[in-house]
C-alpha cells in the first residue's frame, strides 16, 4: 500500500486543488496520513478469533473421532489452539491490510474523523470571517 505522494501525484493534486478553489472561492488543503489511530485491540481480536475457531475445529474432530485421550493429545490440541491465535495476531501486526478486516467501520470512522478534525483545528483553518453587526 501507497502511503506518500509521489511529485507526479502531488503536481497533479496540486492543479486540481487549484481549479477548485477558483471556482468555490474556498480554501482547499490535502493532508495524508498512514493511519489516524493505533488499534491495540486488533491484535487482541484477531487472537481470540483464531483460538475460538480452532478451538472449534479440534472440538468437532475429538467428537467426530473418538481417540484415546492423552496427555498428548490435551497438548496437541492446546497447541493448536494457541498457535492459531498468536498466527493470526502475528498477521495484524505485519499486515497492516489484512487488520482492516478487523476494525469496524464505525471505529474507523470516527477516528478518522477526530483526526481530520483536530489537524484541522491545529493549522488554524476554522477561523470563521467575523460577522457584521447590525
Amino acid at each position: 500500500m501507497k502511503y506518500n505522494l509521489s511529485d507526479e501525484d502531488r503536481a497533479v493534486l496540486d492543479i486540481r486543488i487549484a481549479e477548485v478553489e477558483k471556482l468555490t472561492g474556498a480554501q482547499i488543503v490535502l493532508a495524508t496520513t498512514k493511519r489516524s489511530d493505533s488499534y491495540p485491540e486488533i491484535p487482541w481480536k484477531a487472537f481470540s478469533v483464531g483460538a475460538s475457531v480452532s478451538g472449534l475445529i479440534v472440538f468437532i474432530i475429538a467428537l467426530l473421532l473418538p481417540l484415546w485421550i492423552t496427555n498428548t493429545a490435551i497438548l496437541l490440541s492446546i497447541t493448536i489452539v494457541l498457535v492459531s491465535g498468536i498466527v493470526l495476531a502475528m498477521m495484524m501486526v505485519l499486515c497492516q491490510g489484512f487488520a482492516r478486516y478487523f476494525l469496524s467501520s464505525h471505529r474507523k470512522e470516527t477516528e478518522t474523523l477526530q483526526y481530520a478534525q483536530s489537524l484541522f483545528l491545529s493549522r488554524s483553518f476554522s477561523q470563521q470571517p467575523e460577522e457584521e453587526a447590525f
